[in-house]
């Protein structure tokens, strides 16, 4: 009687992120995989950490940042896949360098993003040449775009004193009729459980999502479920978009330039959709697994408004 074959192996980091964390759930319940998480030794104590190791993930204590490529190499010894989740200003490329030593079977960039052509935001640039990057040293991979944010489409309730990330979410942006393709957070893990247990996906770009909704759709659930009125809240128009877009130069501020860019694209270029995505490539995950049935898009709301996450601002504060 042959051995039952053991499980793959993925590595998250960072899996107490609300990305990775999503993630690693979504794999832990799929049944398919064995996970593990890159966790800072500074936060091996977080409660967060304590539950994932409860769960049965193996917590490997690390920075994917480590200049030393012999623990990096430790860091991936033995996994199958690597997934990250990390921070934009986060370079990938020595983490990826060690899966190709550790003969990794697939590398899933730190992606998580609609679909946007190169040189219209730089974020997107910066993504696309790590693509790139992984595609040069013959690693296999799996490149993953999603909809956009159904919990970036929530504005949050006058209760709540928005921090500046938390306001930027709030300007009603464009005419509020372009319907984007969506993900919810809690979803995510689920689409990433599919895709990386189907060989039809290694070395493929797969777009994956719930559905379709527009800002203004948002906005009328966010109203219907919370019994506010987001009415008076900022708005920004295309044109508005458009100029202060165009006007992006050195000095503009990290976060702004984002915000900006994102904002054209989505509601200015309308590129967060299927079009866009096959430019790329892409497989549709929809199609892919019909099966899959997301969580309504209501049903994401009303857990959001029952606990609004709130954005941490280390990161924009290491920016300068």
């Amino acid at each position: 009687m042959s051995a039952t074959p053991e499980k793959p192996l993925v590595l998250i980091a960072s899996i107490t992120g609300r990305t990775g964390s999503s993630i690693a759930r979504g794999l832990l319940d799929s049944g398919n995989f064995r996970v593990a998480g890159v966790v800072r030794p500074s936060s091996l104590s977080k409660p967060s950490v304590k539950e994932f190791k409860e769960l049965g993930v193996e917590i490997r204590a690390g920075s994917i940042e480590d200049s030393d490529p012999t623990k990096l190499d430790e860091l991936v010894k033995g996994i199958d896949i690597l997934v990250l989740t990390v921070l934009f200003h986060t370079d990938q490329r020595p983490i990826i360098l060690a899966s190709k030593r550790q003969g990794v079977k697939r590398v899933v960039p730190s992606d998580w993003g609609p679909p946007i052509p190169r040189n219209v935001m730089d974020l997107n640039d910066q993504k696309l040449d790590i693509q790139e990057f992984i595609r040069e040293q013959g690693v296999g991979y799996t490149f993953i775009m999603i909809g956009w944010w159904l919990e970036l489409m929530l504005p949050y309730p006058t209760s709540i004193q928005a921090n500046i990330i938390e306001r930027l979410q709030n300007i009603f942006t464009g005419d509020g009729n372009t319907r984007l393709l969506s993900t919810s957070m809690h979803s995510i893990g689920a689409h990433v459980a599919l895709i990386l247990a189907d060989p039809r996906t290694l070395n493929r770009t797969v777009i994956t999502y719930d559905g379709n909704l527009s800002l203004t759709e948002a906005r009328n659930m966010a109203e219907k479920i919370t019994g506010g009125d987001f009415s008076g809240y900022p708005k920004l128009s295309k044109d508005e978009i458009r100029q202060r877009y165009e006007s992006i130069d050195e000095s503009t501020p990290v976060l702004e330039r984002i915000n900006t860019q994102y904002s054209y694209s989505l509601y200015v270029r309308e590129d967060c959709n299927l079009e866009t995505a096959k430019d790329f490539g892409a497989l549709n995950a929809r199609e892919l697994y019909p099966e899959f049935l997301p969580v309504p898009f209501e049903e994401r709301a009303k857990a959001f408004y029952k606990n609004p996450p709130r954005y941490h601002l280390d990161w924009l504060e290491k920016q300068g």
